[in-house]
């Protein structure tokens, strides 16, 4: 569940690292993890953990100024200098909270490429509220400038390849599935990099948005004629879209809701229609962040059913 902040949302930390300066210009995304802070803490800072959602090869050494080098195309950039993060090295590192590191963009030129690199990445861990054992995780994209190639880089980063890599991590941590990393152009892609974004821009006050996606009378006004909504972590958010169908045929039974942060953030889980069984029992999940907008990412897991989940949507 992947929720993106305003761009210009505050820093996760008040001082720029050293050789560092921020700009009015910043990529923020949030998301909620199946795990404690210290995993996810192990997941970013050692190499076979960045293999289980970010890359196919690294090399990090996890000290303040040790390489983060991520490496995308280990056969035909084994250095990560091309396409990957040759170069970088890591800023900050509190256990279990903290991590900083650079991260170059190579094929956006020698600007965005570096030496010196501009851009670094800031993630901060915190437990989540509601179930014990997950963590909020906070990321921003820091050092961005504009125009030219500064433009194109930072609608590529925000909006497709950053969430992608956090949506991965949320599957990685619910279900301990990681991406299939022999994808080729003959065998484009991975199912795990299915999403949808979508925004939305309401006219109506924020508190009047939350109440019709948090409680049972506001989505029977605009989602479906029936409803069970419990907005707490665990509650039902079950969608009837055909009360006189048979149980469990009705709509989305079954779904609960993932996180609550009133009036902030709100997450649940979904399924494909019953008419496509063999996709129902798998779960996305839905995030939407309310902040004078509404945004909704939809996280796909779809295993060896591509096909059915391209067109199982309810509406």
């Amino acid at each position: 569940m992947v929720i993106p902040w305003l761009a210009a949302a505050l820093a996760l930390s008040p001082e720029a690292p050293p050789g560092k300066m921020r700009t009015d210009r910043t990529i923020s995304l949030e998301v909620t993890l199946d795990a404690p802070p210290a995993k996810v803490y192990k997941l970013w800072t050692a190499a076979e953990g960045t293999r289980r959602f970010l890359a196919p090869a690294a090399h990090i050494d996890p000290a303040v100024g040790g390489r983060y080098q991520i490496i995308f195309d280990p056969a035909g950039d084994p250095e990560g200098a091309n396409h990957g993060t040759k170069g970088a090295r890591i800023l900050r590192l509190v256990p279990d909270s903290e991590i900083a590191f650079e991260w170059p963009m190579p094929p956006f030129g020698p600007e965005l490429g570096g030496p010196p690199i501009h851009t670094w990445v800031e993630l901060r861990l915190d437990p989540a509220p509601g179930r014990a054992g997950r963590t909020r995780l906070r990321f921003s994209m820091e050092g961005w400038k504009r125009g030219g190639n500064w433009d194109q880089a930072f609608t590529m980063f925000g909006e497709r390849n950053w969430p992608l890599v956090l949506n991965r991590l949320v599957v990685y941590c619910r279900d301990k599935v990681s991406p299939d990393w022999t994808a080729t152009k003959d065998k484009p892609g991975d199912p795990l990099d299915r999403i949808i974004f979508k925004t939305a821009m309401v006219k109506a006050p924020l508190s009047d948005v939350w109440k019709a996606w948090t409680t049972t009378e506001g989505v029977k006004s605009f989602f479906a004629p029936e409803a069970l909504v419990e907005a707490v972590p665990g509650g039902l958010f079950e969608i009837y879209f055909n009360k006189d169908a048979p149980a469990g045929s009705r709509g989305s039974e079954g779904c609960r809701v993932l996180s609550v942060e009133p009036m902030r953030s709100f997450a649940f889980d979904w399924n494909a229609p019953p008419s496509m069984p063999a996709v129902r029992a798998q779960r996305t999940n839905v995030q939407l962040s309310a902040d004078a907008r509404i945004t909704s990412h939809r996280l796909s897991r779809s295993e060896g059913v591509v096909p059915c989940w391209q067109s199982s949507m309810w509406t």
